[in-house]
């Protein structure tokens, strides 16, 4: 009885040790200009970016029903790298402007919010999480609406590219923060990196 309640111990122990060692182990992410592992080109903290929507596309918000909200043909992202990432903290990016022009109903930033980069396991690309913003629109049938991402939210991907042509693409859901009948919505676009231009964009392990 005593062997096998030393058994028991031990393995224990083994569990918590393994535990330890995976948290110490445990990696983060980094923009990079290769591929190289671990990166030995980093995007520096401070760089400046700016992603602009797709040419011939056009951003769109939708109820999650499927009822078309706006539609817009032109817009942007931009934004500073305040955390260049590590082994143990991913990319993050202030973001400075992230506005849309030639809509059917007019948006505004209220907050630009932060980006935060996550590594997607096996690839070069990166979900977008989004923080802080908020958005406020004036819809013909919902009435003045706020919009943002709650405490975080997976609003797309950050598809890589060696040729400087990285793209940002969203997909994803804003709840509302504000006004009376406001639903929830599926925010769709695409941006294409224009700053810095021809730089090439991978997200690697630190």
């Amino acid at each position: 009885m005593k062997y096998l309640k030393m058994l028991g111990l031990a393995a224990v122990a083994a569990l918590v040790v393994a535990a330890f060692a995976g948290a110490g182990s445990a990696s983060a992410v980094v923009l990079c200009k290769t591929k190289t592992t671990p990166c030995t080109s980093k995007w520096a903290k401070g760089t400046q970016l700016e992603f602009s929507i797709r040419a011939g596309t056009s951003a769109l918000w939708r109820t999650t029903e499927g009822l078309s909200m706006k539609t817009c043909t032109s817009g942007k992202i931009k934004g500073e790298i305040t955390n260049e990432g590590s082994s143990i903290e991913n990319v993050r990016v202030k973001d400075t402007e992230i506005s849309w022009t030639n809509c059917t109903v007019p948006t505004v930033t209220l907050k630009p919010g932060e980006l935060e980069i996550k590594g997607i396991t096996g690839t070069e690309n990166g979900t977008i999480i989004l923080k802080g913003a908020e958005f406020t629109t004036n819809d013909p049938f919902f009435g003045d609406c706020t919009y943002g991402p709650g405490t975080g939210a997976d609003i797309g991907t950050l598809t890589a590219s060696s040729t400087g042509d990285a793209v940002m693409d969203i997909n994803g859901q804003l709840g509302p923060v504000g006004g009376a009948c406001c639903p929830d919505v599926v925010w769709i676009e695409e941006f294409t990196l224009t700053t810095p231009k021809e730089t090439p964009l991978f997200v690697r392990p630190s």
